[in-house]
This record gives C-alpha cells, structure tokens and sequence, in this order.
C-alpha cells in the first residue's frame, strides 16, 4: 500500500472540487470560508442537501489552508465525510457529519485558549543586538570579541546559569590564534534514573575578517542575540524540560581567509564536536539546533539539505501550526555551517538559516548593518524555535 495522501488534496485533485456542483449556494460558501460566522454555517451545514454539505466542504477547506491552531481531527472529519456525503450515503453517515460539525464548532470556540502562547521578548533581543553592533567588528582573537564574551557571560549568570569558557588556541592560516567557546546548561533531573539526554542550541558570535567597517549584525549578532533571550526564556520557566538544554556560543565560524576552505572555518564547533566525542558524552546529545543569520528583515528559512530531515520538519511544521509558515520553506540548498562538525561525530542537527540576505544575498559579507535586520525577525526565530521544542523533545526521548 502507498502512503496516504492529505483528505484535502485526495478530494480536489482526485474527485474533483465540489465548488463545481450546478447546485453550489453562493451565500452559504461565503458563510463557510469565513470562521466568525461559525453559528451561520452551522446552521447551513445541519440539513442533509448537497448544497449544505458543500458549506461544509468550504469551511474545512479554509480552516486547513489557513492552518488553522484548532484541532486539525476534527477538520478532517469533516473533509472525509463531507466528501462521503456528496456520494449521498446512507443517513448514519450524515449523522456522523453532523458530529464533526459540532467537533469543528467546538475547535473554533476554542482555538484561542487551546493555541500554545510563547513569550518572547523582541525588544531586549533587539537591545542586545544594538549593544553587540555597538562593539564593533568582532574577529576571533579580537579584544571586541572578549567583549562579547564578558557581556555574554555576565546575561548567563544572572539568568541563574552558570557560564563556562572553553577556551583552545589554533593555528590558522594568518598565524595562531587563540579561541574561546561559551557555553552554559539548564540541566534536567529526568524522569528516571537515566541520565537525560541533551539537545544544544548554538549560534557563532564571531564575524569575518572584512575590515573595520563590517560588523556582522546578521551574521554573527543576529543569532548571539536571539540564543540569549532563549537562554533567559527557558531558564526562567517553573516547570523542569524532560532534557537537558545547553546553549552554546561558538568562536571561529568564520574563515581567516576571504575563502571558506577547510580546515579554516568552524574552529570552535570542531573543538566541542571533538571534546564531546573524547569524553563519551556525544552519544548524550540528542539533537542539535543551529541559529544562523535569522535577522533578514525578509526572513525565510531555507530547506537546508544538510539538516536531519525530520528536525527540519519539526520546526517547520511548528512554524506553519502557529501562523509563522511565510517564515520556512525557502530554497533547498547545502549550507556550510557549524553543524557539519556535530554531523561528524554523528549528532542530528538542523540549521536554522537564511541564505538570502539582500538582492542576490549582497548583504551577507557586505552592508551586514542594524538596518537590514528588524527586532520581528528575532522574534520569529525565537517563537519558531519555541514551538518546535516539545516536538523535539519528544523525539529526542522516543529515540533513547
């Protein structure tokens, strides 16, 4: 047997669309497609005609297009047997209609209060981007840099977490050069005597070397800052998470060089890729979330084809559940990135990233200024990432 395929598009492209019936009501579909008059096609929807099953048809129709927050069951059934009904069976099947009806009437009523609600706070994400690009270019082995990382190290502690350096010298094509990762954990008890496992959300705080001018506000700021208000969102919650979270702030993403050829670029995820590997605790660490570039005014994630599949899902999915699906879906394509080092000791990642930053991606190692990013994006990040979290959770879990 094949896999199946969604109610919605098995009934339009498969039996043909019922809004092409000669006994379509005009007035009843617009009451349909429209779910403040929920009391109206109700009423319309109650009969056993065609016309009223086409009502409801409509109203389905537009409630999983516009991925609606109720409950998507209950809209199916409605699809299936409003699709059954225009086959005219028997009066049980129109009776079960009848029942879905109501199940949709009742998702309606309470799509607000059943609707997860997030809080994410844009203005001081925005605020600590501000101060970030206020620093200036911020190269690794740069005095700005160890600015960032005292500032950093200064939010962790008073978010009521403890921060650690991890600090590594290399030598690289422009000489030796010393780096320090930052990390903190919010540590989970568990619900067992198991250790729990670990999901690591990371982003890069260093920028490329392009002169004095270019200061990284998307790449470089944009993530640093969003990871941040994570940092004080998730270690602020009462409620203990079934995992345990590091956030991880990575050092020398960038290429020395103009060119990004290896081994010059990710030092800083190669060396905790490579640490958590000797240690054994690799194997502890469920999934990995990286941020990148998530500052576009434009914001649109890209399909990116390193990503584990179902992470990418994840959040993808959770983005269009919660009105934010403008947001994914971008362009399929590779991107060379901090992930590739956890890839390699064979973490599933996902990058988070958007590799269309200004026509023809101009911005990007260009005019990457405070003015090309908005506080909406960083907010869209956040809340994308938030929602996804207890979907992944739970498949970190069921993968133990």
């Amino acid at each position: 047997m094949g896999p199946k395929r969604p109610i919605l598009s098995a009934l339009e492209s498969g039996n043909g669309d019922l809004t092409e019936s000669p006994r379509i009501d005009s007035k009843r579909l617009a009451f349909a497609a429209n779910p403040s008059e929920c009391s109206v096609w109700r009423r319309a929807c109650s009969g056993v005609d065609s016309v009223r099953a086409t009502a409801c048809y409509a109203h389905a129709m537009h409630r999983t297009q516009a991925k609606s927050t109720a409950s998507s069951t209950a809209v199916q059934l409605c699809l299936r047997w409003s699709a059954r009904f225009r086959r005219r069976l028997s009066s049980t099947s129109l009776a079960i209609l009848g029942l879905c009806l109501f199940s949709c009437a009742a998702c309606d009523a309470g799509a607000e209060a059943q609707a997860p609600t997030v809080n994410f706070n844009r203005e001081r994400a925005w605020s600590d981007l501000e101060r970030i690009v206020g620093m200036g270019p911020r190269p690794s082995g740069t005095p700005a840099l160890d600015e960032l990382r005292s500032f950093l190290s200064k939010q962790l502690t008073e978010a009521g977490l403890t921060p650690i350096i991890e600090s590594f010298e290399e030598n690289t094509p422009i000489g030796p050069l010393a780096f320090a990762n930052l990390y903190a954990d919010l540590t989970s008890q568990g619900t067992g005597t198991a250790k729990p496992p670990m999901v690591i959300l990371a982003t890069h705080m260093d920028t490329k070397r392009l002169g004095k001018d270019f200061v990284g506000a998307n790449d470089g700021g944009s993530g640093t800052a969003t990871l941040l208000e994570l940092a004080r969102i998730l270690a602020s919650e009462s409620k203990p998470r079934p995992v345990t979270y590091r956030f991880l702030f990575l050092d020398g993403e960038e290429s020395q060089r103009e060119q990004w050829i290896d081994p010059d670029n990710r030092y800083g995820s190669r060396y905790h890729a490579t640490a958590l590997r000797a240690r054994g605790q690799h194997r502890q660490v469920g999934a990995l979330v990286l941020l990148d570039l998530v500052g576009d005014r434009n914001l649109r994630f890209f399909t990116e084809s390193n990503s584990d599949r179902d992470l990418l899902n994840i959040f993808f999915e959770a983005a269009r559940k919660n009105g934010l699906g403008a947001h994914v879906g971008g362009p399929r394509g590779e991107i060379l990135d901090d992930h590739l080092s956890f890839m390699a000791v064979d973490i599933p990642c996902v990058d988070l990233i958007d590799f269309d930053y200004g026509p023809n991606n101009s911005y990007w190692h260009g005019e990457d200024v405070l003015e090309h990013c908005a506080p909406a994006s960083l907010e869209i990040t956040g809340k994308i990432v938030l929602f996804g979290l207890p979907e992944l959770e739970r498949w970190v879990l069921a993968r133990r």
